[in-house]
């Protein structure tokens, strides 16, 4: 998404003058595009340019593609977020695992240079599968033959596996631990949920959410898996593909330590959702839950637990970031006042649908 008050052109200038900064061997450093892909999300502005500069030493021209990630000015999905987080994230993880990632190049902390914090990364070459529309409807999966869908899925969920090995101590994420929340795990995690839920809703009750929670509080395992580190927003849409190969893991917002059952949940509550939610059938070749989940238990090395209560988790989670969601779009002037039933999009749409299907499901 991008901010409603930033010009292209002055961000075009501004990011010429730090870039050639940071590339001392470079000559006539110039951003020859500058674009804001299409389909991006609310919680950063994503930038991606072309740099066009000479080496000092050989005169050999060069053009490097180049991804800026910017913080949004004010809070909108999240209260809380920061890029710079992210980026440190990124570099623990290319530095301490095999699990691939965009290379990280500059971090900037000083909301001088582009009016927020932002960090700027290689991009990776290759194909994402479509959030909206589903990936179940249009786009490269869809376009494959099952048995390549099936290697597609596969390479996803193996390289989320390889996310939940990385010893995140050694790799210096310690700061990750929000122990004034809890221990990590579940008490920090429902710890911010509901925190983030009152800040997000406010005083608009929100009947769904309000009954997920109380599952979830009345249903706690009586023992948690053992954390380690967590994706947080782990879904296909996130992953970066060459054919059936993910090439790159994406979008670290949401990172958190945890047990890997709360990663796998997510991807298996996405999953529901990208066909249940569009009201479209999952492609032929895609793993169902079943054979997804023996594939990671088979990768991570053990079995999974409560994966039904920490879908719950991430059906609640999910709501109220549609209401954030739904709040930026209002603001960005895209929605109505309000759909036919006289609620608004921000607490009526397919996400609370599935998670009252969901809730049923569980007897809530």
């Amino acid at each position: 998404m991008l901010s409603p008050d930033r010009d292209l052109d002055k961000t075009r200038l501004a990011l010429e003058e730090w870039l050639a900064d940071r590339m001392p061997d470079a000559d006539g450093v110039t951003v020859s595009t500058l674009e804001v892909p299409g389909g991006t999300g609310f919680s950063n502005e994503t930038l991606l340019f072309d740099v066009s500069y000479r080496d000092r030493d050989d005169g050999d021209e060069s053009v490097r593609s180049l991804v800026g990630r910017l913080q949004t000015p004010e809070a909108t999905v999240f209260p809380d977020l920061d890029v710079t987080k992210q980026a440190r994230v990124m570099q623990a993880i290319a530095d301490h695992s095999d699990v691939p990632v965009p290379e990280v190049l500059w971090v900037e902390e000083d909301s001088g240079v582009l009016g927020t914090p932002f960090f700027v990364m290689e991009k990776v070459e290759g194909a994402i599968p479509s959030d909206v529309p589903s990936y179940n409807e249009v786009g490269f999966v869809a376009d494959m033959d099952a048995p390549a869908r099936r290697k597609l899925w596969e390479s996803a969920i193996d390289k989320m596996a390889r996310v939940h090995q990385v010893d995140w101590r050694a790799a210096g994420l310690s700061f990750l631990d929000e122990s004034q929340h809890g221990a990590p795990g579940l008490d920090q995690h429902l710890s911010y949920l509901r925190r983030y839920y009152e800040w997000a809703v406010g005083d608009h009750p929100f009947p769904v959410a309000e009954r997920a929670w109380r599952w979830i509080e009345a249903n706690r395992p009586s023992e948690e898996p053992p954390v380690g580190l967590c994706w947080g927003d782990a879904r296909l849409s996130n992953m970066i593909f060459s054919g059936s190969e993910c090439v790159s893991v994406l979008d670290w917002e949401m990172v958190l330590l945890g047990a890997p059952e709360r990663d796998l949940a997510w991807w298996l509550y996405f999953d529901r959702f990208s066909a249940e939610g569009y009201g479209v059938p999952r492609l032929e070749g895609l793993p169902d839950r079943e054979e997804s989940i023996d594939h990671y238990e088979a990768r991570l090395g053990r079995a999974m637990r409560d994966l039904e209560y920490y879908e719950v988790v991430a059906g609640f989670y999910f709501v109220v970031i549609m209401v954030r969601v739904g709040w930026s779009l209002r603001r960005m002037g895209l929605l109505p006042d309000a759909d036919p039933s006289g609620e608004d999009f921000e607490y009526a749409n397919p996400s609370g649908v599935l998670l009252e299907t969901v809730l049923d499901e569980r007897g809530a």
